[in-house]
Parts: structure tokens; C-alpha cells; sequence
């Protein structure tokens, strides 16, 4: 079931077999994940433009242009995370090492991560790319994860949050 699952999602992304079954994942949950190195080229041959404002073991911060934005680079470049530009056709995000620790997905039960110790720059790269590509690439990539996001799920699930309810009990009236 899960390899059917990644290849009809491999060839809507218009991915050849092997790569698909190289580059997706399927958790048991049915999520897909794929790698961030393989979302990157998806977009630029779908025609979208990436540029990239900042990579850096605390933040990464892009803007994503879809194929029909017609605005310049330059302008590009100074947009703010959440803004977009004057056709509409482009969004600016970022990702924090800070949100990244906030959430909890640099610890795993034995410590830091070894991607997120080793690479960090890397890791805020690829959560800040699918980030934005979710928001205004979601026909290309809607859905998808990152396999560090889909971990967090997974580890997520594994502890569900308890929750207590009271009931208030009236005598009759």
C-alpha cells in the first residue's frame, strides 16, 4: 500500500519511478514525506524562483515566486517574512533556529539531532523552503513533508497530551 501511495504521488509530481521511491516516504498514518532535496528541484522546474535572503545556522528566510510573478528579484529580496509582493504572485518566509527549539524538533530522546547539531543550516533551509512552498506552492508540493517534520508527528503521536474534563452536576430544579 505505501509504495502505491509513492508512486501515484511521485508521478502527480511528475517524478519517475525510482526517484519517487528513492525520495518519498509514507508514514503509518498515510502522510507522505519527501526530501528537501528533491522539493527544491520540483519547484525550479515547475518554474518557480527561489531566492534566497538568508541561510545560516539560525535562520533561513526566502522568497518563493510562482511562474506567473512578474516582479524583479531585486524587489524580491526585500520582502519580509509574511509579506508578499505587489502581484500577489510571490511569498516571503523564514525559519528560526529559535522556533525550531521552541517546537522541540532539535531534541530527539537522546539529545540534539545529529542532522540539526551537524547541519543546522541545512535543516532551517529545507523547513523554511516546504514552509513557504505549502503557503503558495501548494498545488506543486500541498500536503508534503519534510522527513524531519514527519518524525515530529511520529514522535508527537507516540506521547498524545492528557486532557481532563469536569462535569458540573446539579441537583433537579
Amino acid at each position: 500500500k505505501a509504495v502505491f501511495l509513492m508512486l501515484i504521488t511521485g508521478k502527480e509530481m511528475a517524478l519517475n519511478t525510482t526517484h519517487a521511491l528513492r525520495s518519498l516516504y509514507v508514514t503509518p498514518e498515510g502522510k507522505i514525506a519527501i526530501q528537501g532535496d528533491v522539493a527544491l528541484p520540483l519547484l525550479l522546474s515547475k518554474g518557480f524562483r527561489i531566492i534566497w535572503q538568508e541561510a545560516s545556522p539560525a535562520r533561513a528566510a526566502l522568497t518563493l515566486a510562482r511562474p506567473g510573478c512578474k516582479c524583479e528579484s531585486e524587489k524580491l529580496k526585500l520582502l519580509k517574512a509574511g509579506e508578499s509582493c505587489a502581484c500577489g504572485q510571490a511569498l516571503a518566509d523564514e525559519f528560526t533556529r529559535k522556533e525550531a527549539d521552541a517546537a522541540g524538533i532539535t531534541q530527539g530522546r537522546s539529545g540534539e539531532k545529529y542532522n540539526w547539531k551537524s547541519y543546522p543550516k541545512v535543516m532551517l533551509r529545507w523547513r523554511a523552503l516546504l514552509q513557504t512552498a505549502r503557503a503558495i506552492a501548494a498545488d506543486v508540493l500541498g500536503g508534503i513533508y519534510t522527513e524531519d517534520e514527519i518524525e515530529e508527528i511520529m514522535e508527537r503521536a507516540e506521547k498524545p497530551e492528557r486532557t481532563v474534563a469536569s462535569v458540573e452536576v446539579q441537583a433537579g430544579v
